[in-house]
């Protein structure tokens, strides 16, 4: 409803599985605690009785955030995601403590380990969760790295590691059973086209970005989010700037309409 606000709702009830409009609407007023219908689809669901967004999230007017957007130099591309392998650990209730670190700590352990340098592999960081209506101890955010399965991967992910003059042709394929004793998960991805925002700055600058995509790049664009969600690609990691400036990609996954 947020991605094409012009779509009509019982068009969007039957695709996500309702039965039909009644069935929709009888749901969100359940979780929102207002109609489906009484929502423009652009301000923040404020009437909500059990969704809460994390109280450092702030959402901006639409002014406000072109005229940020604008001053940031936001500028999306069409990109692509090559077919890669994701590892990762799952954290919940990531945000406003430590996990998310102790997270990419473990992951750096178990590269060390196993003889992959860092460098030769793609940090990514998936958010399973829309943290403006989702509940901060139910919010997940995935931690992980991206093995190339194509050495030749003109990806987002190849561009990374060519920026780097890495090559990826010697590198040992995790399976799974290196991998689940360990707490970590595999997660194959096929070739998709994905919206691309580079992004510099602190944690406001990344909600900028991601708010800029979503609200009004998104709705203009003839787009609308492929089934697979939004991701940041670290173009320098934590060793490099640490954990107060980033720069990384935000990269939405999308289909024409």
């Amino acid at each position: 409803m947020k991605a094409a606000p012009a779509r009509r709702i019982t068009d969007i009830a039957l695709e996500v599985g309702f039965a039909g409009l009644a069935e929709f609407s009888r749901a969100f007023k359940a979780h929102f605690g207002i109609n489906a219908s009484a929502w423009d689809r652009r301000g923040p669901l404020e009437k909500s009785k059990i969704c809460k967004a994390p109280g450092e999230l702030v959402f901006y007017p639409l002014e406000e955030l072109e005229r940020r957007a604008k001053e940031a130099g936001l500028r999306v591309r069409i990109g692509r995601l090559d077919r890669c392998r994701y590892v990762y650990f799952r954290v919940f209730n990531s945000y406003g403590n430590e996990r998310l670190m102790d997270a990419y700590h473990s992951l750096v352990n178990w590269l060390a380990q196993r003889q992959t340098d860092l460098d030769d592999v793609v940090l990514i960081g998936m958010s399973q969760d829309d943290p403006s209506i989702t509940p901060p101890e139910k919010c997940s955010y995935d931690m992980g790295v991206a093995f190339p399965k194509n050495a030749e991967d003109q990806g987002i992910v190849g561009e990374i590691l060519k920026s780097r003059r890495r090559s990826n042709r010697s590198l040992l394929m995790p399976d799974r059973a290196e991998c689940e004793p360990l707490g970590l998960t595999i997660r194959d991805f096929e070739a998709e086209a994905v919206a691309v925002l580079h992004c510099v700055g602190d944690l406001s600058a990344v909600g900028i970005a991601w708010q800029y995509l979503f609200r009004i790049w998104l709705p203009a664009s003839g787009s609308q989010p492929a089934n697979m969600p939004g991701f940041e690609v670290f173009v320098r990691t934590p060793e490099e700037i640490g954990w107060e400036t980033f720069d990384l990609y935000g990269c939405l996954p999308i289909v024409k309409l």
